[in-house]
């Protein structure tokens, strides 16, 4: 298959590096767009400024930077003709897992290191290889009987540094070489990760194969519910766009909202929403027509909130608070101050402001455009009290179980002493997004309860500032 790819920066810089020495075989990069006019060859091959001026075969071109959908909006305005030819990174990886490019399906793999990273991408992982294993340290390097794979994919924690990430992976290669454990291929995370978060199709049995199903499975062990509605949300949508009937998948993946006990055995999107269909998963699960969704695939499809339905005791008790903080009286800002685990420096995670600070630009915002009222939505118990001893009477907020400043750990590691934490962790945390959806206004950092809020509120906010 012969491709062009559409970027010369990062994205397409680690490609080439990476995944190319490997896909060569099955893909054969002919060149390059880029609309930087001083670039006429990179990597030797040649580059293009639009698809018109392409002159050699391709069969797709493949967006490999951030701005997909502007680019292929563009396409279809200025080049319809190879607009069905354009497709982004992770489609390219689809390919290249439901044609079993590399040979997946029938390799025993090895997956070393971090317990969360592996957890992450387990579940595609089954529907991907013969066999896998895991172990997370070198003193299980020990136990490991047979001592062959064809692959090792090596996990480095999440949310690390590059330079971290490699550290990491050199020891995890130390364990591995005094050990005597090899593998044709070791695989760093950059080497691999693509091939386990895309889309990929999947064949158990010939029943029901009359539906076309796209199971939205999106549940992640860190990430809460602010993020993990963005990107089913974007499932959804993605599937209708195709034609796929689409159904939530928050049984077979780890997530903050189910019991460890109830994986595999309880869908937790039924304790919050009501289904989106009549379709359940065990039935979805046994067609042979089913496409199992990637983790980012559909990360900027148009989100659609009134595409799920929250269940009637949620909405209840979201409503009471609107009453009881004076939502109709008031011209209410919803602020959101982030901390505890942001703190980290996680990678692709904007750090917060110092709360100091926050507080006297959130005072400044709120006179400025003549809001009344705070909303506020935090994690931080400290947070509270130093809103209230600026603001007064003036700030509102649920009260939820938040988490002491000092805390370093991913708040989706803490278990609450309390009956049902895992549920009502959920409850609170939907609460506060709609509630924060209902102001007039927002004020917040660039993290998954504010990205999900503006879904939410479908643009009815008068002012939105996110810093």
């Amino acid at each position: 298959m012969d491709i062009i790819i559409w970027g010369t920066g990062r994205l397409a810089e680690r490609y080439m590096q990476c995944y190319n020495p490997m896909l060569k075989k099955n893909y054969n990069v002919r060149g390059f767009i880029d609309s930087n006019v001083t670039k006429y060859s990179w990597k030797g091959l040649p580059v293009w400024q639009n698809p018109k001026m392409i002159d050699v075969y391709f069969d797709y071109i493949v967006i490999m930077n951030k701005f997909v959908n502007e680019i292929k909006q563009s396409v279809q305005v200025s080049f319809p003709t190879v607009s069905d030819k354009v497709i982004n990174i992770s489609d390219l990886f689809t390919k290249c897992i439901d044609g079993d490019c590399l040979g997946f399906k029938d390799s025993h793999v090895l997956f070393y290191g971090d317990r969360l990273a592996y957890e992450y991408i387990e579940f595609r992982a089954r529907y991907t290889f013969k066999e896998i294993s895991f172990i997370e340290n070198n003193e299980q390097l020990i136990n490991i009987k047979d001592s062959t794979f064809d692959y090792i994919f090596l996990c480095p924690p999440r949310l690390v540094s590059a330079k971290d990430c490699e550290c990491y992976e050199q020891n995890f290669r130390s364990g591995l070489y005094k050990n005597n454990i090899s593998a044709p291929h070791i695989f760093s995370w950059q080497e691999w990760h693509y091939y386990l978060e895309c889309d990929r199709t999947i064949n158990i049995s010939k029943e029901c194969d009359k539906q076309n199903f796209y199971i939205v499975a999106v549940a992640d062990p860190i990430q809460g519910f602010g993020n993990l509605l963005i990107r089913i949300l974007g499932g959804i949508a993605y599937a209708k766009k195709k034609n796929l009937i689409p159904v939530i998948d928050m049984m077979h993946i780890q997530n903050q909202y189910l019991e460890p006990c109830c994986i595999g055995k309880h869908n937790a999107w039924l304790d919050f929403f009501y289904p989106i269909n009549e379709y359940n998963l065990d039935m979805v699960y046994s067609t042979k027509n089913a496409i199992l969704s990637g983790v980012d695939s559909n990360l900027y499809e148009a989100k659609n909130w009134n595409d799920i339905k929250l269940r009637e005791n949620i909405i209840d008790e979201i409503e009471t608070y609107k009453h009881s903080f004076g939502f109709l009286e008031n011209k209410v800002l919803g602020v959101v101050y982030r901390g505890t685990d942001y703190y980290r420096a996680a990678v692709g995670h904007a750090d917060p402001l110092k709360i100091e600070t926050f507080i006297e630009n959130v005072k400044l915002y709120m006179q400025k455009f003549d809001y009344t009222k705070l909303y506020l939505a935090t994690e931080v118990e400290e947070a509270v009290k130093v809103f209230e001893s600026a603001f007064g009477s003036c700030v509102c907020y649920i009260p939820q179980k938040r988490y002491q400043q000092a805390e370093r750990r991913f708040l989706s590691q803490i278990q609450n002493d309390r009956k049902n934490d895992n549920y009502l962790r959920g409850k609170e945390y939907l609460t506060v997004l709609c509630l924060l959806a209902e102001c007039a206004g927002i004020y917040g950092g660039d993290n998954g309860a504010t990205r999900l809020a503006l879904v939410i509120n479908q643009g009815k906010y008068q002012n939105v500032n996110i810093c």
